[in-house]
């Protein structure tokens, strides 16, 4: 009872489950309180409990984990829970296992050692190296009568509209000029060729060397042969590690919503 009077939390609760009151899942009997969690009672375990001179905390957790064979957290965590129940359990848990000598130096990591990220040499002249990768933006359909001189003069009064959803942007990684490319969601590789063999490499001259992250239409065997042909040296950034090319990243980020005040400012989509 003393550590009822003592636990803030329980005190006025278990006042009331003693008056006979139907507040939460609580039951008082014998001096014990009792939880209903997951269709199960638990014995809630009160601040300033003691078991052979430790706190009851610390002492069911210690016995919990040693009976598991000092597994993992969640196993001893399961173990308590079944029949213990108190505040921040859990968080408790994770502290016993932080000192828990037997554990730290039985249990090794499992995953395979970390490798060095290699860095990316600078470039010393324009146009040396370029990053590129795909932005998804918003669906905009456009009539190509806006978007090709006499349209209406090759193919008559039939109407034709074209969809863009992704966003190609080639940037040079040493003056940052970027070339914004909408394209269709139909994209394939042989596309992206044609955008480097009829638009980029007209104004740019040939490359030498492009960072671009894993994407299936970099990666395909179509454009690694056509990069492989014209001499150009193709580098694909880490999966986990999107700040390989810090700078083409940090500038995607400001290209979306330089887009979005666009449109809010005059209507204007982002084609």
């Amino acid at each position: 009872m003393e550590c009822i009077e003592k636990d803030n939390l329980y005190k006025d609760i278990c006042k009331s489950a003693r008056d006979g009151e139907k507040i939460l899942p609580i039951h008082h009997k014998d001096k014990l309180l009792y939880i209903l969690k997951r269709a199960s009672w638990k014995f809630v375990i009160l601040t300033g409990l003691k078991i052979r001179s430790k706190s009851a905390q610390e002492y069911l957790l210690q016995l919990a984990h040693a009976y598991t064979g000092h597994r993992g957290l969640d196993r001893t965590y399961q173990k308590l829970t079944r029949k213990y129940y108190w505040q921040n359990s859990y968080n408790d848990t994770q502290d016993y296992f932080r000192i828990c000598k037997i554990y730290q130096s039985t249990k090794g990591s499992t995953q395979l050692p970390i490798g060095y990220l290699t860095p990316l040499n600078v470039p010393t002249q324009p146009w040396e190296g370029i990053a590129m990768d795909f932005l998804s933006m918003e669906p905009v359909t456009i009539s190509c009568s806006k978007l090709i001189p006499d349209y209406h003069k090759l193919k008559g009064e039939r109407f034709h509209n074209i969809s863009f959803d992704k966003l190609l942007v080639i940037s040079c990684r040493h003056t940052d000029f970027t070339f914004l490319v909408p394209c269709i969601k139909e994209l394939n590789a042989m596309d992206v060729i044609d955008i480097f063999e009829k638009w980029i490499k007209p104004t740019i001259g040939l490359l030498y060397k492009i960072i671009a992250d894993q994407d299936i239409l970099f990666m395909s065997a179509t454009f690694q042969d056509w990069a492989n042909s014209v001499g150009v040296s193709y580098k694909a950034s880490s999966i986990y590690y999107p700040q390989t090319d810090r700078p083409s990243k940090r500038k995607n980020k400001t290209i979306i919503p330089m887009f979005i005040a666009k449109k809010l400012e005059d209507g204007t989509n982002w084609v």
